[in-house]
């Protein structure tokens, strides 16, 4: 009767088994409490007397999707605790108890905040599953409003702005929890050791001291397991309205069958927050508005080569998210920096990094002239490359590039690197080092941590490389020390 509220249940009983399966919202306390009652009801049936401790059994994870009830032990049957799914066997009954959910609706929130010289003046904060809602203020010749919609489906919109002669601070957060079934395409697909990207949008428009900031949390849930990333992307003050669409990797496990379900869980959190810090009396604007941006627009489901597996959908909280096509192939070159003051090597073939590089903004770093071609996107023959940042090497950082195949998967669970994404394509050499056709060799050269950080140089010239190894670096990768292949 507890289950009954917040959940939907069909039993199929056959000979010598019984089987129950719940959809909808689950409680702990109560798919506890239900586990608890059937399993002694059936071992009642057959005549079974066995008592049960409230603390052998543990409801499974709260989190959406297919989670299965785990007992710990059922006294004086030696059974002991598994993860996912449990098969209790006491002759002739076999019950297996398994909690398969659906996509409920996310509880979302929205936080408002105004200070003014440190005092807080706002400070409202609501929950639900979609919300609207504005908050103004005029206090002590200072005018603040916050505007805030988190929905269903993971989309987000703030606007903060504050004006007036006193030092003052509007903020508004809104955070939209999603969940989403990722289901296969009817033929089946092979995307062990792959991964799921999630595409968002955050534009906005941001004048005066003010910034938005969109994070996003995501899970992704299988049978064999769990995997999270997290990134954050952030517009300040510039002329005119910003937009911004950035990617977020989730992996898939090596290990992953070819049926099973997916599950994929983004947290985004936008935060828009604007500032005055007035002098003399002048009156100050700030603004932060990002009331229709925040939000995921589209989806792709990656082989463990890199490759685009398409006929994927991605449905749940009322919203099916675009399958985007595998874009065009392209090419990107990849240009390399050096930092005098750290002795390291550096490559990027993302046009905003090189921008920033080649203005300062990104300091200390310079070009030496040498560059070489690479995928922008999936190519035949092609894998993508992992790039990894250490700071764990302080005063110095380091940056590693590895191809999936070929390096990457061996750093990917390293406590020291952080994984940054898949940042392009290349072919790989063969044992012996040699390239397809159409391609050169990229040697793969690392400074033996000389200056106590590691750093790697990557080039396409072989008189680079034997300088290289004459001031003490050593070749690594295939053959000759080949690391990957640069498009010729």
């Amino acid at each position: 009767r507890s289950v009954a509220a917040c959940a939907t249940q069909s039993v199929r009983v056959s000979s010598g088994n019984a089987m129950i399966a719940i959809s909808g919202t689950l409680k702990r306390a109560a798919v506890a409490a239900f586990a608890l009652a059937f399993a002694a009801s059936a071992l009642a049936a057959v005549g079974v007397n066995k008592s049960f401790s409230p603390n052998s059994v543990v409801a499974g994870s709260n989190r959406k999707g297919e989670r299965s009830i785990m007992l710990d032990q059922i006294r004086g049957t030696g059974i002991m605790r598994s993860s996912w799914r449990k098969v209790i066997k006491i002759a002739p009954v076999v019950v297996f108890l398994t909690a398969i959910g659906a996509s409920t609706a996310s509880a979302n929130s929205i936080q408002a905040l105004m200070t003014i010289n440190g005092a807080t003046v706002v400070d409202e904060t609501r929950t639900g599953s979609s919300i609207s809602a504005r908050y103004s203020s005029t206090v002590n010749n200072v005018t603040g409003s916050m505007d805030l919609r988190a929905f269903r489906g993971g989309d987000v919109g703030a606007k903060a702005t504050v004006a007036g002669s006193t030092t003052s601070t509007a903020k508004a957060i809104a955070k939209s929890s999603s969940s989403y079934d990722l289901k296969r395409p009817a033929t089946g697909a092979q995307i062990a050791g792959g991964q799921v990207i999630v595409s968002l949008v955050l534009s906005g428009e941001v004048s005066g001291n003010a910034t938005l900031e969109l994070k996003v949390d995501a899970v992704l849930f299988t049978n064999e397991g769990e995997a999270r990333a997290e990134t954050s992307r952030t517009l300040v003050g510039q002329p005119g309205r910003e937009q911004v669409a950035f990617d977020l990797a989730l992996p898939l496990p090596a290990n992953l069958g070819t049926t099973g379900r997916i599950y994929v869980d983004p947290a985004l959190s936008l935060s828009a927050v604007a500032t005055i810090t007035p002098a003399n009396g002048q009156v100050q604007t700030s603004t932060a508005d990002a009331l229709d941006s925040g939000k995921v627009v589209g989806f792709r489901v990656r082989n463990a080569a890199g490759v685009q597996v398409p006929g994927f959908t991605l449905s749940g909280d009322g919203k099916n998210v675009p399958e985007l096509a595998p874009p065009p192939v392209g090419r990107a070159t990849a240009v390399e920096y050096y930092n005098a003051a750290f002795a390291h090597y550096f490559i990027t073939a993302n046009a905003d990094e090189i921008g920033k590089l080649d203005a300062g903004i990104i300091a200390g770093w310079q070009r030496t002239g040498l560059a070489f071609d690479v995928y922008t996107t999936a190519a035949p023959g092609a894998v993508a490359v992992c790039r990894f940042f250490s700071a764990s090497f302080a005063p110095k950082s380091s940056h590693f590039y590895a191809p999936r195949g070929f390096g990457c998967e061996a750093v990917l669970g390293s406590t020291v690197w952080q994984f940054e994404g898949d940042v392009f394509f290349t072919a790989l050499p063969d044992a012996s080092g040699a390239c397809p056709a159409g391609n050169v060799p990229v040697y793969r050269l690392y400074n033996n941590g000389q200056g106590g950080a590691p750093n790697h140089r990557f080039t396409i010239s072989e008189a680079v490389q034997l300088d290289m190894i004459a001031e003490g670096y050593i070749p690594e990768g295939a053959g000759t020390g080949v690391g990957m292949c640069s498009p010729n």
